[in-house]
């Protein structure tokens, strides 16, 4: 009757599909109770990262005249394959984390096909079972490709005889014990279900037996299976990495020949594990020019603009040359904080009929409450008004006291003034005119820090330049040109952007921590007893780290051994 079955929630709700049927049971079941009983699951994953390529491709079109067709993407793009190799995939989707990007240069990755081999070398079945390392030696072609049993050489030959993919584990198993295609895949499942050593002993019991029936030595038999008891925790089949490589690589390719329109996507919709800050630096090192907020030239959403022009939109007649022009992306009112999404319309429907002149006019026509409005100004949203930061908020504070103080002496003995769900007045009254003095404009950190405080990102200077002293920088390394020191000291300073704790088996804590500077990223790691003594000098807004830089084939990490706040 045109029921939908969603797995692995158990919840019933409602859900009307047609003008004929009223209601519709939607019924979400457990994912495995739906695959027994024989329906198709589907995860729908990716989607932002879809979005971001779409917005990516319309831009394209629009402000450049090019037509991008994905299906026709090179698989071996020179420009593309140089940004995946050496790690450069920030915001490129499934490719930015520490991990994968040390992947990506470990593997020297150039080629969509390699692009899906690293997605899913990443994965725990292939990394811990010790075969990442493995796999990027006999890929460079560093030591020899080797086969656990002869019969396993036309199943891995391709993989260079590591088992990447869990139709590898079905292959194997088939290839060994004689099983077919079917009953490999649930030992599979099976091996990753196990719970207890007796029930795993059971499970190499059978599989060596049935591998010694197929003609295999046992103690072949139990290497193999070991390998499979590694593997089979946690691994991609290759449909799925296929499909995340593929988008991976579309949005390396994206950004490396459109790097304006991507921009543009990625802060209106990516969502990683790091900052948007981190992303819009990424970006400007790669030739973006960021705009900051504006109370007449921003929509809500990030756009892009025509350099040198407060345009969103290419004219006409010039679309097809407007690839000549440069590009830069102006981000949007929404990135403002606590600015309401009904206030961020009033603004950019009222200056349709007129650009606004000051702050008094903006008041006056889109009635923000005053949070609003000194978020806008330390945005810089009012720049434009050829006023100083200090000076428009010290005229928002005043005029929304005396404009407080007015409605009081107004509304004494009669009814409130109406106010709106977002605080806007719904009677406003005139403001008043007011002769405040000039204010100097705020020290460079200020307004660094302002314009963090209000939208997370900076337009006026770069932290390192403002936060820090000079001298404190000296004897810093920047990220970009770690690799060229390997297995040497170092030492970085930058903002810590990204950290992931891991208990390790000892019980004790170690760190993996990202550090920011203006050329790149740098990799940390704090073991424990580090850790435990250098934690408490993590905790400011740029931090400087030493330590001793540890190479494996081609990708750096610091191992720290000092640490301090810079600020």
């Amino acid at each position: 009757c045109g029921g939908i079955v969603i797995a692995d929630r158990p919840l019933t709700w409602y859900l009307p599909l047609e003008r004929a049927a009223k209601d519709v049971v939607v019924t979400q079941f457990e994912m495995r109770a739906v695959e027994a009983i024989g329906l198709v699951k589907m995860d729908l994953l990716g989607n932002r990262a879809l979005t971001t390529i779409g917005d990516c491709i319309e831009l394209a079109r629009r402000h450049r005249g090019v037509e991008v067709d994905l299906d026709r993407l090179p698989a071996d793009d020179p420009a593309t394959a140089a940004r995946v190799a050496v790690g450069d995939t920030l915001n490129c989707f499934q490719l930015e984390s520490p991990a994968m990007r040390h992947l990506l240069r470990m593997l020297r990755c150039g080629t969509l096909e390699e692009t899906i081999a690293a997605v899913a070398l990443i994965r725990p079945g292939a990394a811990e079972s010790g075969m990442k390392e493995v796999f990027c030696r006999r890929h460079r072609g560093l030591e020899p490709v080797a086969f656990t049993h002869p019969r396993l050489e036309p199943v891995l030959r391709a993989t260079h005889g590591v088992m990447l993919y869990e139709e590898d584990v079905m292959c194997v198993a088939a290839a060994l014990t004689g099983l077919p295609l079917a009953e490999g895949d649930t030992l599979r499942r099976a091996i990753s279900a196990a719970r207890g050593d007796e029930e795993f002993r059971s499970l190499e019991r059978g599989f060596v037996q049935l591998a010694a029936g197929n003609g295999v030595e046992p103690g072949a038999a139990r290497e193999v299976w070991r390998d499979l008891a590694r593997f089979a925790a946690y691994a991609f089949c290759k449909a799925h990495a296929a499909g995340y490589g593929t988008l991976g690589w579309q949005c390396a390719a994206l950004k490396t020949r459109f790097p304006a329109e991507y921009a543009v996507g990625v802060l209106n919709h990516h969502a990683g594990m790091y900052p948007t800050w981190v992303h819009v630096e990424d970006l400007r090192r790669h030739g973006v020019e960021f705009r900051a907020p504006c109370v007449n030239a921003s929509d809500w959403d990030t756009t892009l603009e025509v350099a040198g022009s407060g345009l969103r939109e290419p004219p006409p007649s010039r679309l097809r040359g407007a690839s000549e022009e440069r590009s830069a992306v102006r981000v949007g009112l929404g990135r403002v904080a606590g600015l309401a999404a009904a206030t961020g319309a009033r603004i950019v429907a009222a200056r349709a009929e007129r650009p606004y002149r000051s702050l008094a006019d903006l008041a006056a026509r889109t009635h923000p409450t005053l949070p609003e409005l000194e978020a806008l100004i330390l945005a810089g949203a009012l720049d434009g008004t050829a006023r100083t930061r200090p000076s428009l908020l010290l005229e928002a504070r005043v005029s929304n006291g005396i404009g407080a103080g007015r409605r009081a002496r107004a509304g004494a003995g009669a009814a409130r003034e109406l106010v709106a769900p977002d605080g806007a007045p719904l009677l406003p009254g005139a403001a008043p005119p007011m002769d405040l003095p000039a204010l100097p404009e705020f020290a460079p950190a200020e307004r660094v820090r302002g314009e963090c405080r209000s939208t997370g990102l900076w337009f006026s200077a770069h932290p390192l330049d403002v936060f820090v002293p000079p001298e404190a920088l000296r004897g810093v390394t920047p990220a970009a040109a770690l690799p060229d020191r390997a297995g040497r000291r170092a030492t970085v300073a930058g903002l810590p952007c990204a950290w992931r704790r891991v208990e390790t088996r000892g019980g004790g804590t170690m760190l993996f921590l990202t550090l920011a500077d203006r050329s790149g990223l740098a990799e940390c790691v704090l073991f424990p007893d580090a850790y435990r003594a250098l934690a408490g000098a993590l905790r400011g807004e740029v931090v400087r780290m030493e330590g001793r830089l540890d190479e494996t084939l081609g990708a750096v990490t610091l191992v720290v051994e000092r640490a301090k706040t810079l600020s």
